[in-house]
């Protein structure tokens, strides 16, 4: 894993954004989420609002790839 997990709040919609990838979580069992985890080795997650993350140097250094990715999950 090239970088630590984040999960950011959507106002509805909770998104894992993990290796570049956005996945939806908010409708996720507990048990779907931990193997979700446990399939990404996750032991450490930041939670943080869509705002703050637009603000991060991961944003800044992939925008249209993260942003298109939690669009496509948000149906935005």
């Amino acid at each position: 894993m090239n970088k630590k997990p984040v999960v950011v709040d959507c106002g509805i919609d909770e998104v894992l954004i993990i290796n570049n990838k956005a996945i939806k979580i908010n409708y996720l069992s507990g048990k779907q989420l931990i193997e979700l985890l446990n399939r990404y080795d996750v032991t450490d997650i930041n939670t943080v609002s869509f705002d703050e993350y637009e603000a991060t140097e991961e944003y800044k250094k992939y925008p249209s790839d993260i942003y298109s990715s939690v669009n496509k999950f948000l149906h935005v």
